[in-house]
């Protein structure tokens, strides 16, 4: 959270004086590409505002697939953020007169931090990609659940959690995606691991307590995919 919090004072920040407009619209700030493991947890959710309340804003950082648009449920306005600075988004944003502007990025990269922290919106929320403190004092909740956010955990983080009763999660399968079939460990009776991760989440940590697994199970085996050629390293210090 120290760290979190550094961030958020290394950002030259302004408040927007703003008041809430008559027809409280709403805005997702999406920053994933339309492939993105995250779209498939927001777009039910875009889809689902009511548009008799809602007003539905969607930025995205760089253009979108049609498709994509259409699982969104056609967002009332869309606009690409490409080429224009956190302060350019920000001004955009507060044009916009959005009252309730939410991020799903986090400090993931490529991230918008830097449009929150000035503040364009009245109120200011992050969910989905990072499950920890954005550590700006510009942001006022991160919406989350009772199991990645237990009680206690409030004094960790710099936004109010607001925890849904369920989950946080609205998974929406991809309407190309083939249909779920039996466990291969039904057929061959060899438990199949699977990992297609980001290279730089296989720490030594990761990759100990993996091979502690696989000694624990000796029949089973491991399917690692990384999306990139970076994943060589880790993966032969796991040998």
């Amino acid at each position: 959270m120290a760290e979190s919090q550094q961030y958020d004072a290394a950002i030259n920040a302004f408040e927007a004086a703003l008041t809430l407009s008559p027809n409280l619209p709403s805005t997702l700030i999406n920053l994933g590409s339309a492939l993105h493991a995250v779209g498939r947890l927001d777009e039910a959710v875009i889809a689902s505002h009511n548009r008799e309340l809602f007003e539905v804003f969607c930025y995205f950082n760089n253009s979108q697939q049609m498709q994509k648009l259409r699982l969104l449920g056609v967002a009332d306005t869309t606009r690409v953020m490409r080429d224009m600075d956190d302060a350019q988004v920000a001004t955009q944003i507060h044009a916009d007169a959005i009252d309730i502007l939410i991020d799903i990025a986090g400090h993931t990269g490529h991230n918008r931090l830097g449009v929150f922290a000035r503040r364009p919106a009245s109120v200011q929320m992050t969910w989905l990609d990072y499950l920890c403190t954005t550590g700006l004092a510009a942001m006022d909740y991160r919406i989350t659940d009772a199991v990645s956010d237990p009680p206690g955990n409030d004094a960790f983080h710099a936004e109010k959690l607001l925890r849904l009763p369920n989950t946080q999660w609205c998974w929406q399968a991809d309407v190309v995606a083939p249909s779920v079939s039996d466990s291969p460990m039904i057929e061959n009776g060899t438990v199949m691991f699977g990992s297609f991760n980001n290279a730089q989440k296989l720490t030594d940590i990761t990759l100990t307590l993996w091979r502690s697994l696989l000694e624990t199970i000796p029949d089973a085996r491991y399917c690692i995919a990384p999306h990139s050629e970076s994943a060589q390293s880790p993966l032969q210090r796991a040998n």
